[in-house]
Parts: C-alpha cells; structure tokens; sequence
C-alpha cells in the first residue's frame, strides 16, 4: 500500500508539459487560420471595395501570417531533414523569383506580387506542415467557417463574389473550404459539427445565388469522395449518404437558379450583339460566360509560349508578355462579342500549373506542378487509408487542385490561397505533435526572415489596395445635358487617391490607368502617363489606344499611326481599332491607307454602308473629296469624286431623295473640284468663286449635322486664303488665316497652287510644324 501512495514526480511534469506543447499546437493552428478568416471576414473588411484583390490579398496574406510564422519558428525543433516537399518547392521558387525580380523586371509591381505571394505561400504551408492532430483540428474548425463569411460577405456586398471581388475568386476559396466542412460533419462531434452543418448550409444557399458551376460539381464530386473515405468506418455510412443527399440539394439550388431566370434577365446576362449566339446562355461552352471555351483557347496557346521562354517569362509578366500569343475567337469571347468599353486582358492562364510554367519557366516550374502531383497522391493515399486526423486536409486539398484545373487558385487567387496552402502543408504533417525548438536555425526561421524582408512589400500592396479602395466613394453626382443624373468621380478626392496609391506603388499599371483617365491632366501629363504605362506593359491596348488618340487630337498623325499598328498587332479584327485606322488615315490623307482601312472595315464588320455613308458625308464637308474614293466606293453608290460635274448631278440626286447634308456634302465636293482645275488653269478669280461657293456649302452642312461651324471647315478656308493669295489679295488671304495655324502637312494636303499662295504669305514662320 505504501508503494501505491508513492507518486513519480515526472508523472505530471510530463502530463503538463503534453498539455501545453498541445495549446500550442492549438494556437498555431488557429493563427494559420487568420489570413483567411480576416479576408473573408464581412467587417472590418480589408478588401471591401478594394479594385485590385489579386494584389492586395497577397500582401495581406503576408502580413496576417506573420504571427503563426514566427510562433512556430520559436517553438520547433529546428530540422532540415524533413522541411517537406511542398515548402521545399515553394522555397526554391521564391528564391528564384527573387532572383529573377532583381536581374530583370518589365513589371516590378507584378514581380513584387508574385514573389510576395510566393513566400506567403511557402510560410502557409511550412506552419501547416508543423501541426499536430490538434492543430490540424482547429484549423479545420476555422477554415470550414470560410463558406458562411463569403455568402456573409456576398450579402454584404450586395454581389455573390463578395469581398473576392467576383463569384470565380468567392469559389476557389469556398469550394475546398465546404470539403473541410463535410469532413468535420462526418467525422467530429459536438459544437464543431454543428458549426460545420451551418456552413455547408451557407455553402449550398451561396452556390444556388452565385450559379458558380465549379462549386456544384466540385462539391457533388467532394461529396462522393467522403463517402469513400468512409467506407473503413461503417458508422459513418450514414452521414456520408447526408453529405451526398446534401451536395444534390446544392446541384438543384443552382439548378433552380438557373431554370427560373426570367427572360430580361437572361437578355441582361447576354448582351445582344446583332448574331445569334453560338451556345446557350448556360452552356459551358458559352463564349460569353467565358467557360471550357475560353480555357480551351487559353491553354492552346500555351505551347509556343513556353518555346519562346523555356525559362518563363519572369515572375508576374505573364500579363506583360501574353498579349501577342492570344488567340482572335478568345478576344471575341473576352470581351464578350466587343461589347465591353474597354479593351479586356488576360491576367492568367487559368491553371495553377500552366501559369507556373509560364512564369517560373520548365525547371523552377516544373517543380512546383510536381509538388500539385505529389500533394494530390498524398491526398489520395490519406482517403484511401481513412485517417480521420488527415481527411479534413486530403479534401480540401483535392477540391483546391480541382480547381487549379480550371483556373489559377495558388498561383493568382485571393482568397484561396489562404485556404489551401494550410491545408497542403498539413498533409505532409508528422503523425505526432514535433518536439520543442532547439537552438539552431531551422526552415521555420529562415523563412520568418524572408517573409520579414519582404513586410514592407507586403504593407505597400495592401496600401496600394486601400487607396484605391477610396475612388469607391470619390465621387459625385451630376446631371446630363439630357436631364439624367449620373455618378462620376470627383477629381480632387479621385486624385488623392490615386496619388496614395502610386506613393505605396510608383509601377501599378492598375492606378497609373486611373491617373491616366481622372480627367484633370493636361495633354503633356497625360502622355507621360500613358507612356509609363507602355514602358511596362508594351503590349496594353487600352494604353495604345488612348496615346493613339492623344497624339492624333495634336496633329502627331505619324506617331498615332504607329501607336496603333501595335495595338492593331496584339488585336488585328477589332472593329473599334478598324475604325480608328480609318478616321486616321482619312487625318493623314493617305489614299493607299484609306483603301486598306476600309477593306478592314469591312472585313471585321466594323461599318455598314449607311455608317460609312455619314462618315464620307462628314468628310467631304470637311473638303477631303481627295482620299474619299474607296470610302466612297464602300457605300455602295455610284460616285465618282474626282469629277465636279459628276458630284453635282449626284447632288442633285440626294436633293430629290430628301438628303440634305448628303446633298451640301457633295456640292463642297463639286465646288472644291471646280475651284482646284480654274487654279490649274491660271483662273484665279475663278478658283476664289468656286472655293467660296464651297465654303457656304460647307457651313450649310455642318449646320445640319448639329456643328457650328460658321465660316466652313478649315481646310477649305486654308484653299480659300491660298486662292486669294494668289489672285493678289493678300489682306484677304490674311483676314481668312484668322484664328488659324497652318502645318506643313496642311499645305502637302492642299492644291499645288493654294499652297504656292499660303507659302508666298509666309505663313509657316514660326508656326508649328507637323511632327
């Protein structure tokens, strides 16, 4: 009895030191959990309105870990063996990231974020992989609540994408977390069960709302899944069977949500575009929804990519080098049948695995798809083996490379990463809780220091975010001249904005757009602008585009033209890029352009001849008959401009058919002719009658058209002033030249002979030169 009451000291020693090596794990398992939580948390909310979530997520992400990073770095046992072959990957493609971003960086913002994203990742999955069972537990039990705060988030917003900024990001995260949730229902009691049911039912209400085709086919496959996980534990046939019955009532809500759309709102869905559409609104080939069609042609192309750069293009230029590779039917399809206002670009192509080979090129890259291999053999295993302490991890695992397939979760998502990173590197935890911390520097402490190195990255994405988060509410509300109200941006706090966010980040393409189209810069401002921005995407149409537009706006009509033959390179069937070659080189006179032009008018669909009919109509008011002859020709009527008498029986025409502009337009056209062949002949009298005659004209049309233009259009009175100057009346020719600057390229563009007056004048001293 007296060896009975004798206790061994050691007993309880140990017995409390097991417990708090266990709040440990614990607590490491919910700070792993906090990046996620935070950025689908509904409020505060750190990327609520935030425009650029790819980025800002990122750096947050970063920041937010930092806590679980540093308390595993101090409380485990330092050891390179075992550093685990997902960490090890994501370690050595930082590094190299690194090193690329260093030696050369077209877009240092985009490198920053790829290689910020790249140690976040690699510090997730490191402090996954150091977790015991109940660690890995209370980060299953945080992460399974991720689908309840997105449809929180969702509603919050008022948009099923929530705080992700679209449904597709919402889902990435939600899907792999609702696994998590179904393996916690199925395999634990008590208040984390219920917690779970409760998510999953948030899960199934948001998929029905959002209609996001990956969730319900990735949670029916899920479904299935743990069932088979199941199969080696017979009392948990049953829940299995409620998952599955479960993941069908998802299917049917979003079914549902589908079938029940009213016709306006399936005509709001598809935009009409004049053709019948190729597939149906929910087909998942639809070219408009984007889908398997637009994958398909992303992923087609990506073999010449990865020949041109076997060693990638650099970390985050995909956006920067894609362009020229992008296929015409997947441009059409972007941009939904060139219905957006804006030129629409691929960011990613949409599978973890192929934008890590883009990027991080075949060596670096192909270790990391290895690593999805592994990670997805593992997971497998773990099924298999049903070890209820690694399901939880196995599933959610699978549903993140699940859609990995159809996009870029890992590799580009905003939430998703913070999910499941976690949960990859909790799959290659131990079997047992790891001991306590040495007194060397191990894994956990190195990349504590990286992620240290690169926190001030990581804050100035997260600010760059939050400033242009405040453009939501910089703005104002004005009325039309048509009596409508419409919200604009409000210049001053609009440009503080924008100011802020290029402060935290000088090299955002996404904020140097914005500064770009406030509104408030000059012409020079703008241009400096617009070209920064070219400097680091070369290939950025809407850049090319807008500069295009500016330098033609200050007579730099070369420049425009080269500006957009680049544009025309990336896109060559764009009608709004069509068009724009037209009025150009209708600007610059260049007859052999103008046919071209029109030829690619009419080939991309970007005209019909009534739209090029007002057009020459505006041209020859303009006094521009000289080049108009294949736009002339594309209307389908029978004129010929080079002869006067002809332009004025064809005035005539369009009198009796009730034209009047058509009618004013052509009779500029007759009257300039008549006037060009009298100065030919030496009638100098002769031309001035005929060039005011064509003046009237002129000013009669424009009239009609709604342009006040009293005096006529400027280059039919630079003929007139050209023409007085040669019949000897040089106060008039000079009275005429007022308010007006003639170019070297106007006088090129005019008659010989007027331009011989406007020289004699004088006219080009000091006078700005075409460039």
């Amino acid at each position: 009895m007296a060896r009975r009451a004798v206790q061994d000291p050691a007993g309880p020693a140990r017995s409390e030191t097991a417990q708090a090596r266990r709040g440990e794990d614990v607590l490491r398992g919910a700070l792993l959990a906090l990046p996620a939580l935070a950025l689908a948390l509904p409020v505060p909310g750190l990327l609520e309105d935030v425009p650029t979530t790819d980025s800002a997520a990122p750096g947050w992400t970063l920041l937010l870990l930092l806590p679980a990073l540093a308390l595993t770095a101090l409380t485990q046992r330092a050891s390179w063996t075992r550093p685990g072959l997902p960490a090890l990957a994501l370690a050595l493609a930082a590094l190299a990231s690194q090193a690329r971003t260093l030696l050369d960086a077209g877009d240092p913002f985009e490198a920053e974020r790829a290689t910020v994203s790249l140690w976040a990742a690699c510090g997730l999955v490191l402090v996954g992989s150091r977790l015991g069972s109940a660690g890995r537990g209370a980060l299953a039990t945080a992460l399974c609540t991720v689908p309840l705060l997105v449809a929180l988030g969702g509603l919050w917003i008022g948009h099923p994408g929530g705080l992700a900024g679209n449904a597709g990001d919402a889902a990435e995260a939600a899907l792999p977390a609702a696994a998590l949730a179904l393996a916690v229902f199925t395999h634990r009691e008590g208040p984390a069960r219920g917690l779970a049911l409760a998510s999953l039912l948030a899960f199934a209400g948001w998929t029905a709302w959002s209609g996001a085709r990956v969730a319900v086919v990735g949670f029916l496959a899920i479904a299935g899944l743990t069932a088979v996980a199941s199969v080696a534990r017979p009392a948990l046939r049953r829940l299995a069977r409620i998952g599955l019955v479960g993941a069908l009532l998802v299917a049917l809500g979003a079914g549902i949500a589908t079938w029940t759309a009213s016709p306006s709102q399936q005509a709001a869905l598809a935009p009409t575009t004049g053709a019948p559409p190729s597939a149906p609104s929910n087909s998942l080939s639809d070219p408009q929804e984007g889908g398997l069609l637009f994958r398909r042609l992303v992923w087609a192309t990506t073999p010449q990519l990865l020949t041109d750069h076997p060693h990638g293009v650099g970390p985050g230029q995909l956006a920067r080098a894609y362009p020229p590779y992008r296929d015409p039917v997947e441009l059409e399809s972007s941009e939904h049948q060139r219905t957006e206002p804006t030129p629409v670009d691929v960011e990613h192509l949409h599978m973890d695995a192929l934008n890590w080979l883009a990027e991080q090129g075949l060596i670096v890259g192909g270790l990391l798809v290895a690593m999805l291999l592994a990670a997805g053999l593992r997971a497998l295993r773990v099924l298999l083996g049903a070890d209820p302490t690694l399901t939880p991890a196995a599933l959610g695992v699978l549903a993140a490379l699940a859609t990995g397939l159809v996009n870029a979760p890992w590799s580009q998502g905003v939430l998703a990463p913070a999910v499941g990173l976690p949960l990859l590197g909790a799959l290659f935890a131990p079997g047992r809780l790891p001991s306590r911390r040495g007194f060397r520097l191990g894994p956990e402490g190195a990349v504590l220091a990286f992620a240290l190195a690169h926190a001030a990255s990581a804050w100035a994405l997260a600010q760059h975010g939050s400033a242009l988060a405040r453009l939501a509410s910089a703005t104002v509300v004005v009325r039309t001249p048509e009596g409508l109200e419409e919200t604009r941006l409000d210049p001053a706090p609009a440009r503080a904005a924008v100011r802020a966010a290029l402060e935290a980040t000088p090299t955002s393409v996404e904020a140097l757009t914005r500064s770009a189209r406030l509104g408030d810069l000059d012409a020079a401002g703008r241009r400096a602008v617009l070209e920064r921005i070219l400097l680091l995407r070369p290939h950025r149409r809407a850049a090319l585009i807008d500069l295009a537009n500016l330098e033609a706006r200050e007579g730099n009509l070369d420049r425009a033209a080269d500006l957009q033959e680049r544009a025309r390179a990336v896109d060559p069937d764009s009608p709004l890029l069509a068009r724009n070659a037209l009025v150009l080189a209708l600007d610059r006179a260049d007859a052999g352009a103008v046919t071209r032009a029109v030829e690619d008018v009419v080939r991309v669909g970007a005209g019909s001849p009534a739209d090029l009919g007002s057009l020459l109509t505006r041209r020859l008011l303009a006094g521009e008959a000289g080049w108009c002859g294949p736009l002339a020709k594309a209307t389908g009527e029978s004129l010929v401009l080079e002869d006067p008498v002809a332009c004025l029986d064809a005035a005539r025409r369009a009198r009796e058919e009730g034209r009047e502009a058509r009618e004013q337009a052509l009779l500029v056209a007759a009257h300039a002719g008549f006037a060009a062949d009298a100065a030919a002949k030496g009638d100098t009298g002769g031309a001035v009658r005929s060039q005011r005659q064509a003046l009237r004209a002129s000013a009669r049309g424009l009239e009609l058209l709604g342009t006040s233009q009293p005096r006529g259009a400027r280059r039919l009175r630079l003929g007139l002033a050209g023409a007085l100057a040669q019949d000897g009346d040089e106060e008039a020719a000079r009275a005429e030249l007022e308010g007006l600057e003639p170019s070297a390229r106007d006088l090129v563009q005019l008659p010989a002979p007027f331009a011989e007056g406007l020289l004699r004048l004088g006219v080009l001293q000091g006078s700005r030169t075409a460039r």
